[in-house]
């Protein structure tokens, strides 16, 4: 076994989580080792690329934006269609390879070292240090780390070998990027309905503002409830659905898309030299599944209390706890009241749904949610829709509880 060098920090996990986190913690002069176990940085694809234009708050755009939308269609079980449209952008579609390679190019340029094809197979307390066994090749290399971070997905390895608990809830997705789809480029469209996607909901999200032939590239699949249904089963029954079939009709698959989607904010994400940031930690919106700008902004709050640990040569939990408590404070009431809102969703039969797509398409309730509507920050939109169609509190009464 041969022994290679000593870090400041090792990353487990090279996409958007353990890139932008290494990125940070190597600009202020750290060594850092990001470690992923696939070949290709952004393969395989297992995003639908839907964010909002808050990221590049933190990353720049380098040419990964394919298209602006300024609204959605959604679709009630019945097929009644509510349009939401705030007659501006209100999210982007983005090359999510691209931008995957984009940051880890940005890692790299800021110091950090990248090993591909490398899987990190154990990790131990070796004194004040973590010691991590990579496996690359035939070879394994043994490391030490004075921080070790967990950007390493659901089934988080670093998580597991250190005790620290999963999220509370897991759904599975799965889709295509398909060609030849009759939609509005302007539009995402969002089928809802327990014959559709139960528990969650499906999409169909165009990839490019330019129609050919009255058709555009785009991202179609759905999440669902893991434990009881099979993503990938009613993705091919939304060829036949009566709606969404018909748009689908001179569609070729491109690439498929999977992944397993994590609900709710770990009760703990650090322990003494370890931090767990992304998927791993929960960090990842419960009401549409999507987790790009919660990554980027706790990568952020991971990378300022490690440079703080590292510089005052102190790497115990107590000192790793700020990290929680900062990115809890920043986004964690949101992931919580997204949760909450999720548990909610999930207990609702489709009559129910008919029922507040009934109150929700008059058209003052429909400008409130083009206004205020969010994907973000849900809780500002959950919070008007209240106080201004107060029926909604039927629906609302397990969520309302959660509180006390």
């Amino acid at each position: 076994m041969a022994k290679v060098n000593e870090y400041d920090a090792v990353i487990v996990g090279g996409g958007i989580a353990g890139s932008t986190t290494g990125k940070f913690i190597a600009e202020h002069d750290h060594k850092v080792l990001i470690v992923e176990e696939h070949r290709e940085v952004g393969k395989p694809l297992q995003c639908a690329g839907l964010v909002t234009p808050r990221i590049f708050d933190f990353m720049p755009e380098n040419g990964c934006v394919l298209n602006r939308v300024r609204g959605a269609k959604v679709y009630s079980p019945s097929g009644k269609e509510l349009v939401i449209d705030a007659k501006k952008t209100k999210a982007v579609v983005i090359d999510r390879v691209g931008f995957d390679r984009s940051c880890m190019a940005m890692a790299v340029r800021a110091g950090c070292e990248l090993s591909l094809g490398a899987k990190a197979l154990a990790a131990k307390y070796d004194g004040n240090t973590v010691s991590v066994k990579i496996m690359k090749g035939n070879k394994i290399f043994s490391m030490n780390t004075k921080l070790l971070i967990g950007a390493d997905g659901v089934q988080s390895r670093v998580g597991r070998w250190f005790n620290l608990k999963r999220p509370p809830l897991l759904i599975s997705g799965f889709g295509a990027e398909l060609s030849g789809v009759n939609i509005d480029p302007r539009f995402v469209e969002i089928y809802l309905g327990n014959d559709v996607a139960p528990n969650f909901f499906s999409w169909a999200i165009p990839k490019s503002p330019n129609t050919v032939d009255g058709v555009v590239p785009a991202r179609v699949g759905l999440a669902c409830d893991s434990s009881t249904h099979c993503a990938f089963q009613y993705y091919h029954q939304l060829f036949s659905h009566p709606i969404l079939g018909p748009k689908l009709i001179r569609s070729k698959p491109i690439q498929y898309i999977a992944g397993a989607i994590p609900l709710g904010p770990v009760p703990k994400s650090y322990t003494n030299n370890v931090m767990l940031v992304g998927d791993a930690a929960g960090q990842v919106k419960p009401t549409s599944g999507g987790g790009v700008y919660t990554s980027i902004l706790c990568a952020k709050h991971c990378a300022k209390v490690a440079d703080h640990a590292l510089q005052i040569k102190d790497h115990s939990a107590k000192c790793l706890k700020e990290y929680h408590k900062a990115w809890m404070n920043d986004i964690g009431v949101e992931l919580k009241h997204g949760l909450r809102l999720h548990k909610v969703y999930m207990h609702l039969k489709d009559n129910q749904l008919e029922d507040g797509f009934n109150l929700l398409s008059e058209k003052s309730i429909l400008s409130l949610i083009s206004t205020h509507g969010d994907i973000d920050f849900p809780s500002k939109l959950t919070t008007v829709l209240f106080k201004k169609v107060p029926a909604l509190l039927k629906f609302a009464r397990p969520y309302l509880r959660s509180f006390f």
